[in-house]
């Protein structure tokens, strides 16, 4: 759908891992690929211990946010990062 003041619409890319390395530097090496760069990316992490909140942390995206906290599972996880989202 174009915007009819022609603006690109906010593409939100949810993210919710717990120990998910090396699978989140996939991801995240694909999202550095995309030619469209009007996105967030929204990472709700489950505490991890094997530095993936760290290595999210650095990566050079204009529009990151990682929260590192216990949920309740993964749906509490996705509702958590949904309700941070502004695309």
């Amino acid at each position: 759908m174009s915007d009819p003041l022609g603006r690109e619409p906010l593409v939100s890319v949810v993210v919710c891992t717990k120990n998910g390395m090396p699978f989140v530097r996939e991801a995240m090496a694909s999202l550095e690929r995309q030619t469209y760069r009007h996105f967030e990316v929204i990472v709700q992490d489950a505490q991890s211990t094997d530095g993936t909140a760290e290595f999210l942390s650095a990566l050079p995206f204009d529009r990151l946010e990682v929260v590192s906290e216990s949920d309740g599972g993964i749906g509490d996880a996705y509702n958590r990062a949904f309700a941070r989202c502004s695309g």
